[in-house]
């Protein structure tokens, strides 16, 4: 004897709209994962390349030119190659041929980094990238996700001339 599949009549096609009414839902949640993953990933980046950065800063012979270089390598990684630098209260003109809208990296200038003089001297580093420059294809904007990344760093200079009595 054969088995026999019966289907009542009136449900045909029934999957086809559940899954019409789910997989927008699925796909959703997918690229949502993806995108705040890509988020994450970028933070991580630039809380690493700011703690890359001001270990640098903070040894003794500290080379501004390096330092920016070395962070910028540490950001290609997220794509995000080009930015602004930032001293004190003025900013650095961007790199020839560049959108120079990345991120913003606020850096001590090179006197800062060669005065030894105060044994508590400390180097704060900075870096902030706009949510538009992290968005992979904007799924965070349109939930919400309107603030910015920002990373940083804070060490005691290493080398300090301290002027305590020995």
């Amino acid at each position: 004897m054969g088995l026999r599949i019966f289907r009542r009549p009136g449900r045909r096609g029934v999957a086809t709209v559940e899954m019409a009414v789910v997989a927008p839902l699925l796909l959703l949640l997918l690229f949502g994962a993806i995108e705040f993953g890509w988020i994450f990933l970028v933070q991580q980046t630039m809380t690493n390349s700011a703690r890359e950065a001001c270990r640098m800063a903070v040894l003794q012979g500290a080379d501004r030119d390096a330092i920016i270089e070395h962070f910028r390598s540490a950001m290609r990684g997220t794509g995000l190659v080009d930015g602004q630098i930032k001293d004190g209260d003025s900013t650095a003109p961007c790199p020839a041929g560049s959108a120079c809208g990345d991120w913003t990296l606020n850096l001590p200038s090179q006197a800062v980094l060669d005065d030894r003089s105060s044994a508590n001297e400390t180097v704060t580093i900075t870096v902030t990238v706009p949510n538009t420059k992290v968005s992979l294809a904007g799924l965070a904007r349109v939930i919400g996700f309107k603030r910015s990344l920002h990373a940083s760093c804070t060490m005691r200079k290493e080398g300090v001339m301290g002027g305590g009595s020995g």
